[in-house]
């Protein structure tokens, strides 16, 4: 009995590898679907990328070469040239885009800032939180800015990259298992001057989402859905929130969940310098100083307004990118020199899915042409 069922499971799996890999040799390429959703389409051939490459990509994440994929888009020339999706997902299928929900995060400032809800970058973070006068604790706080929060040099004694989010030590976590995590980062001490070290810090960015709340009157997944989302026809999403009811601006639990062609409406507002189907959104300078060098440096890591930036090699040429990054694998990528954008959404529990392999491979298809 014992043998038969070792039998079968061998042969299952060896039927389930097989299946893989007839699909990925069977992979064609089929251009976009038109939807109506303001997102103009393409093909490949016609904005001039290597479908050779393109389709040597696909048929390794089908083969799981790169495993956890869920969807991967590519706008060449500001046009949607390639869609698909893996894993069971589909285009109406909703994806957690984790700390890309900072990025988003930043996009609302902005706005705020534009609408005159805050009065600049510089407007100090303890101001918008009156209540809690115990947390102003050390005068470094009183130089604290929205800026610092901004490019994540806010100064707080806070640590969540040395140890995972299931250890206690990581100050996230510490963070998450209080019923006030505005409170909770306010509270903590301070490490370092504001703007002079970098540290990434997911609780600061929580704050900034309570700072969009008290400056606007408004809750702030309805600040988005009035001011971002409606202009760029995003319908669906759901936030997650703390217990207090503001949203997981840095990407707590998932953050925001969207679908995979509205993350790329967020990509095509800033390709576009903040303007969406001929509507200014967002200003263009809060575009283009999100997007610049604020902190960091090339040799280790460069930031700006809750933006990474960063550049890649191809044939000895080097090539500029700015990118939104979420755990787990979740990205959206724009270089500006070769006008392409890819959004990545996936999934790796352990680590991030293995995500480079394809961005890389997208990005050569670009540079080589047909």
């Amino acid at each position: 009995m014992k043998k038969n069922i070792l039998f079968l499971s061998v042969v299952l799996i060896c039927t389930l590898i097989f299946s893989q890999l007839s699909a990925a040799e069977n992979y064609e390429y089929s251009p976009p679907v038109e939807h109506g959703d303001g997102i103009p389409v393409s093909t490949i051939q016609a904005e001039n990328m290597n479908q050779q490459l393109i389709t040597k990509a696909t048929q390794s994440i089908i083969g799981e070469k790169y495993e956890g994929i869920h969807s991967i888009l590519v706008l060449k020339n500001g046009k949607l040239v390639y869609e698909n999706y893996f894993q069971g997902f589909d285009e109406t299928m909703f994806h957690r885009i984790f700390s890309i929900s900072k990025s988003v995060t930043s996009i609302l400032i902005g706005i705020a800032i534009d609408q005159g809800f805050i009065e600049s970058v510089d407007a100090p973070l303890y101001s918008f939180f009156p209540e809690y006068p115990e947390a102003m604790d050390d005068p470094r706080k009183e130089k604290l800015t929205l800026r610092h929060v901004l490019t994540m040099t806010a100064g707080y004694d806070w640590d969540e990259w040395t140890h995972s989010y299931s250890e206690p030590e990581n100050t996230e976590t510490q963070m998450v298992s209080t019923k006030n995590w505005v409170k909770f980062l306010l509270s903590l001490p301070m490490k370092y001057e504001p703007g002079e070290e970098w540290i990434y810090n997911t609780g600061s960015i929580h704050c900034l989402g309570a700072v969009t709340n008290r400056a606007t009157g408004m809750n702030t997944d309805k600040f988005a859905e009035k001011y971002l989302f409606e202009p760029l026809g995003i319908e669906n999403y759901s936030w997650n929130k703390d217990y207090k009811g503001f949203v997981a601006a840095g990407g707590t639990w998932g953050g925001l969940r969207l679908r995979s062609r509205d993350l790329a409406k967020i990509g095509i507002l800033f390709r576009d310098k903040g303007v969406w189907d001929g509507k200014r959104v967002v200003s263009e300078k809060w575009v283009t100083e999100s997007t610049k060098h604020q902190t960091g440096n090339a040799s280790d890591r460069e930031f700006g307004y809750l933006w990474w930036r960063g550049n890649f090699e191809l044939h000895g040429k080097s090539y500029d990118h700015y990118y939104g990054a979420g755990y787990g694998g979740q990205s959206l990528h724009y270089c500006p020199e070769l006008d392409i954008m890819i959004i990545i959404t996936s999934w790796g529990r352990e680590q991030d899915a293995d995500i480079l392999g394809p961005t890389l491979m997208i990005y050569n298809a670009a540079v080589k042409g047909k």
